[in-house]
C-alpha cells in the first residue's frame, strides 16, 4: 500500500523531463533497440533517486505528446515516444517492486473487462493489423498505465499543472498562427482543429475546476486571478479554432460544474459570470466570431452533417444478430460501415455509437462505467473533486460528437481523474450545501 509522499525537487523533475526527451530523440535517430532499452533503464535507475519519478514521466508525456501533435506537427521523428512507453512500463515494475501500487479493485476489474471485450472484437478480424490499429489499442492501455503512475496527491497536482502548461503552449501557438494568417478560417491552423481544441480544453477543465473550488472556499488570491486570465487566453484560442464539438463539450462541462459547485457553495456561481465576461471579451477580439459563424453556417440543422452518420451507425448496429448486439461487430467495423454508406466519411463522430457498434451493449456499459466510477469519486470529494469532475464532464461531452477515445490523451485524462479519486488532496472538502 502506498502512502502520500512529499513534494519533489523541481530540479530533479526538470532533469527527468529533459532526459525523457533526449532518450526519445536518441531512439529515433539511432534506431538500436538495445541502446534504447539500456538508456531507458538507466533513466529509470536515475529517476529512482527522487520522489514522484513516475508522475514526472506522465507530465512529460502529456506536454511532449500534445505539443508534438500540434505545434511540432510538421516535424517527424520516428520512434520518439518509444522511450516514454518504456519508462511508463518500467515505472509500473518499479512501483510493484518497491512501495506497491494502490489500485481500486472494482475499477481495475472494469478496465480488465472492457479490454477483454476489445480483445473479443478481434475474433474474425480479417484485415492486416496496421499501425493505426496498434495505436488505438495502445491508447486504451493508458488509463491503467496513468492510474498506476500517479501515486500521490502531489503527483495529481503535478500532472494537472502539466495539462495546463500544455494547453497554454498550444493556445499561444494557435493565436500566433491566427495572427500570421490574418485571422483566417479556424485560426489558420493546418492540424485537425478538433484535436487541437480538445487538447486545450483539457487545460480549461482543470483551470475551471480550480477556479470554482477557489471561489467556493473564498481562496481568491493573485494565483486565482492569474488562473482566470490564463483561462481567458485558452478560451480565446478555442473561439479561433471554432470546433463545434469541443465548444458543446465545454458548455456541457461548464453547466455540470456550475450545478455541482452551487450545491456546495452558492457563491461559486460567480465564476460563471466571470467566464461569460471572458468569452464576451474574447468575442470582440479579431477572429473571435469564428465559432459563432460556424454555428450559424450551413448544415447546423444536421449537426454539421453528423445526424446522417449517426443514423447509419445506429441502423447498422440494430441490424446485427444477438452476438453483435451484445459484443459488437468487431474492431474498426464502424469505420467500414460508415464509409460504405456515406462515401468518404469514416468516423461515426460519436464515441458512444462507435463503442456500441464495435463492442456492443456490453462494451458500451463497461465504457460508461469507466466514466461513472470516476465521476462518483469526484462527486464525493466535494470541492477538491471539482477539477476531476470538470475533466469527466468534458470527456463525456466530447464523446457526443467526436471520437476522442481513439487518442492517447482521452485515456490519460481519465487516468488522471481516477488517480485523484484514489489520492484525494489533504485539505478537507465540503460535502454539503450552503452559501
Amino acid at each position: 500500500m502506498l502512502t502520500p509522499r512529499a513534494s519533489t525537487s523541481w530540479s530533479w523533475g526538470v532533469l527527468s523531463v529533459v532526459a525523457g526527451i533526449v532518450v526519445g530523440v536518441a531512439a529515433a535517430w539511432v534506431g538500436a533497440w538495445a541502446l534504447l532499452g539500456g538508456v531507458a533503464l538507466a533513466g529509470v535507475a536515475l529517476a529512482a533517486r527522487f520522489p514522484m519519478r513516475s508522475e514526472w514521466t506522465v507530465a512529460a508525456f502529456w506536454v511532449a505528446y500534445t505539443a508534438y501533435e500540434t505545434v511540432f506537427s510538421t516535424v517527424t521523428i520516428e520512434g520518439f515516444f518509444y522511450a516514454f512507453y518504456l519508462l511508463l512500463g518500467a515505472g509500473v515494475v518499479v512501483g510493484l517492486a518497491g512501495e506497491g501500487l494502490r489500485l481500486p479493485a472494482p475499477y481495475l476489474w472494469l478496465q480488465v473487462s472492457f479490454l477483454f471485450v476489445v480483445l473479443l472484437s478481434f475474433v474474425g478480424f480479417a484485415d492486416p493489423i496496421g499501425f493505426d490499429v496498434l495505436v488505438r489499442v495502445i491508447a486504451y492501455l493508458f488509463l491503467p498505465l496513468t492510474l498506476a503512475q500517479v501515486r500521490s496527491p502531489a503527483g495529481v497536482s503535478l500532472v494537472r499543472r502539466a495539462a495546463v502548461v500544455a494547453a497554454g503552449i498550444i493556445a499561444v501557438w494557435v493565436v500566433a498562427s491566427a495572427i500570421e494568417g490574418d485571422f483566417g478560417y479556424r485560426g489558420n491552423v493546418d492540424v485537425d482543429q478538433n484535436v487541437v481544441a480538445f487538447y486545450i480544453a483539457l487545460g480549461v477543465a482543470v483551470l475551471l475546476g480550480r477556479l470554482f473550488a477557489g471561489a467556493a472556499e473564498g481562496r481568491v488570491t493573485w494565483v486565482w486571478y492569474g488562473s482566470a486570465l490564463a483561462t481567458g487566453v485558452l478560451l480565446y484560442a478555442q473561439l479561433l479554432l471554432a470546433s463545434r464539438g469541443v465548444t458543446i463539450a465545454l458548455a456541457v462541462m461548464l453547466v455540470a460544474l456550475a450545478v455541482r459547485a452551487s450545491m456546495l457553495r452558492a457563491r461559486a456561481l460567480l465564476v460563471v459570470v466571470g467566464v461569460a465576461l471572458l468569452v464576451g471579451a474574447a468575442l470582440l477580439l479579431p477572429g473571435g466570431q469564428n465559432v459563432v459563424e460556424r454555428f450559424e453556417g450551413e448544415r447546423v440543422e444536421s449537426a454539421g452533417s453528423r445526424t446522417p452518420i449517426w443514423a447509419a451507425a445506429w441502423n447498422g448496429y440494430a441490424d446485427g444478430d444477438v452476438r453483435q448486439l451484445l459484443v459488437g461487430q468487431g474492431f474498426n467495423s464502424s469505420r467500414v460501415h460508415v464509409q460504405r454508406h456515406l462515401g468518404t466519411v469514416t468516423s461515426t463522430h460519436n464515441a458512444y455509437l462507435q463503442v456500441l457498434f464495435e463492442f456492443g451493449i456490453v462494451g458500451l456499459l463497461l465504457f460508461l462505467g469507466l466514466h461513472v466510477w470516476v465521476a462518483i469519486g469526484a462527486w464525493r470529494a466535494g470541492l477538491q473533486g471539482l477539477p476531476s469532475f470538470a475533466l469527466l464532464a468534458l470527456l463525456m461531452g466530447s464523446n457526443l460528437s467526436l471520437n476522442t477515445p481513439d487518442g492517447f490523451m482521452f485515456w490519460t485524462a481519465i487516468g488522471l481523474a481516477a488517480s485523484a479519486s484514489v489520492w484525494p488532496e489533504a485539505r478537507p472538502s465540503v460535502s454539503g450545501g450552503g452559501s
